[in-house]
């Protein structure tokens, strides 16, 4: 990993965590973050402390390299560590970190809402340039680069679905990208490794670890500049699907909502009207699990304090925040009388952060 290297992404996006974090949460956490953790901690922490674009976006990072990075920049005194497990930015690293913010302060991420779509999305986009240039050239045989049978059918539906010519549909394509690229202001070189990442019929396309020699840069740091890349088409396909003639057509996006599959099955009967004792006694659950999937909800959903605590009790909430300015479950709890309960803090703040 080339730390010291002109493409810092990945430490960027580490030292952005870290300094969100501000000490309150473990550094592994940022490694479950990136992953995509479908667990209630993670997905509450990441709208808590603003980190909801970084969700999922490297699904397949791993734990040794992200180690490796952490341990790089507690050497190049970028961040202290105590414990072994938690981390803060010190002031070298902040000044780093103000640095990096004027290289990568254009990214695109949106974990939360793309992090399943996005490579079942790249891995289309892939296999579609590849197979419509080889088309292109009146060539039908050829080994596909994305050996995914899903992959594969979604590229057959498009083709059959949408009829043009070969030389036409490859303009649409072209015409898209580029409307798209000159609306937003991408990373050095960011372009020219998505460009490289393509497989045509005349030349198969770079892996990331080719990519990464090529420009200096780790392999991280690749798969983020291709991500920021997908994730920001994705956006513009939701947003303005009517201005692009071929890209909306591939996306087929489905919004769900951000919850563990447990959560989920709370949703459902939390919308029906049912309490909490009543969820927990018909999933055979306990009643501080159901409450933790209210919270974590509370995040993306509908849910009313009102139903779960007094007007006073809000207001002594709400006012604790305010003083500590702090998320720590355990020193607000030590502010408050002691009937207010750890559920009805995490929903106030749940709700607060939805609101702010």
């Amino acid at each position: 990993m080339k730390i010291d290297g002109s493409f810092l992404m990945f430490q960027y996006i580490i030292l952005y965590c870290l300094n969100n974090l501000n000490g309150e949460r473990s550094v592994a956490n940022i490694y479950y973050l990136l992953k995509g953790k479908k667990s209630t901690q993670t997905i509450q922490d990441s709208y808590l402390y603003n980190l909801t674009e970084f969700f999922g976006v490297y699904r397949s990072i791993a734990r040794s390299n992200f180690n490796r990075v952490i341990d790089e920049l507690a050497e190049l005194n970028y961040i202290s560590i105590s414990g072994k497990a938690f981390a803060t930015v010190n002031h070298e690293g902040q000044q780093n970190l103000a640095q990096l913010d004027s290289e990568f302060q254009n990214t695109y991420f949106k974990g939360m809402t793309y992090e399943k779509h996005a490579p079942q999305f790249l891995a289309t986009f892939i296999l579609l340039i590849q197979t419509v240039t080889n088309l292109h050239i009146k060539k039908s045989r050829f080994i596909p680069v994305i050996d995914n049978g899903s992959i594969q059918t979604n590229v057959k539906n498009f083709l059959q679905n949408k009829p043009l010519d070969m030389s036409v549909l490859l303009r649409d394509i072209y015409d898209d990208l580029r409307q798209i690229f000159s609306t937003a202001s991408f990373p050095d070189f960011s372009i020219d490794i998505f460009v490289d990442y393509l497989t045509s019929a005349n030349e198969i396309g770079l892996s990331q670890q080719q990519i990464a020699l090529k420009y200096n840069i780790s392999k991280e740091d690749v798969h983020f500049h291709l991500f920021n890349i997908i994730h920001y088409i994705l956006e513009q396909m939701k947003l303005a699907p009517a201005k692009y003639k071929v890209l909306p057509y591939m996306s087929n996006q489905r919004q769900d909502l951000s919850l563990t599959d447990s959560a989920m099955v709370t949703y459902n009967y939390y919308g029906k009207g049912y309490s909490i004792k009543e969820i927990a006694g018909t999933r055979d659950l306990k009643e501080s699990t159901v409450q933790d999937h209210i919270v974590e909800i509370a995040y993306v959903g509908e849910v009313k304090w009102s139903d779960h605590m007094s007007d006073e009790e809000y207001s002594m909430i709400k006012k604790a925040l305010v003083q500590t300015n702090t998320k720590q479950l355990k020193t607000l709890k030590e502010l408050l009388p002691d009937f207010i309960t750890y559920f009805q803090i995490k929903l106030v703040i749940a709700l607060w952060h939805k609101n702010d």
